[in-house]
């Protein structure tokens, strides 16, 4: 979701223009581009500029005041516990697993700007979903990952000097 640096000019520019059109450069404009979060959302960075300067007069708005605000605003839009445990009831979820989805995807959408109707389909779709999900520990313990074929680093080494010296298969060990 992150803006382009052209957004990030234009978004650079209104700032300005609240302090008498002061110029920009392409360096300012760099800068500012690689300070904003990447999960701001072009509609919170302009809801925070008319925010900012609806309170602060005289101050220049910072990236990281930019930030700050669209965070605010992200957390603002994620249910309580209350609600989300109306919306599991609503929805018919009681599966751990299919709750765990249920709730990281709804989070995940409200956060990235989706109406709550676009993110309450995509969170039932995926609670119903039954592939099994990637746990974070697991994605730093391969071992415990189910496999097809290659299990470890040896099997990738070996596969690898397999496909490059086809004729001495097995003789690797």
């Amino acid at each position: 979701m992150s803006c382009t640096l052209e957004e990030a000019s234009q978004l650079l520019t209104v700032i300005r223009l609240h302090h008498g059109n002061a110029p920009i450069d392409p360096d300012m404009v760099r800068v500012f581009h690689a300070e904003l979060d990447p999960r701001n959302s072009m509609a919170d960075m302009r809801r925070a500029i008319r925010d900012f300067y609806a309170t602060s007069e005289g101050k220049w708005m910072s990236a990281a005041a930019m930030n700050r605000l669209c965070k605010q605003y992200r957390a603002s839009r994620l249910p309580d516990e209350a609600t989300m445990c109306r919306l599991l009831e609503a929805d018919g979820i009681s599966d751990p697993e299919a709750e765990l989805r249920y709730r990281r995807t709804l989070v995940h959408h409200l956060a990235n700007n989706e109406t709550p109707k676009q993110a309450r389909e995509r969170a039932i779709m995926a609670a119903r979903d039954k592939t099994p999900a990637l746990h974070t520990k697991d994605a730093h313990n391969p071992q415990r990952i189910p496999s097809k074929g290659i299990t470890g680093f040896a099997d990738t080494m070996r596969t690898m000097l397999d496909n490059l010296n086809p004729n001495q298969k097995g003789n690797q060990e």
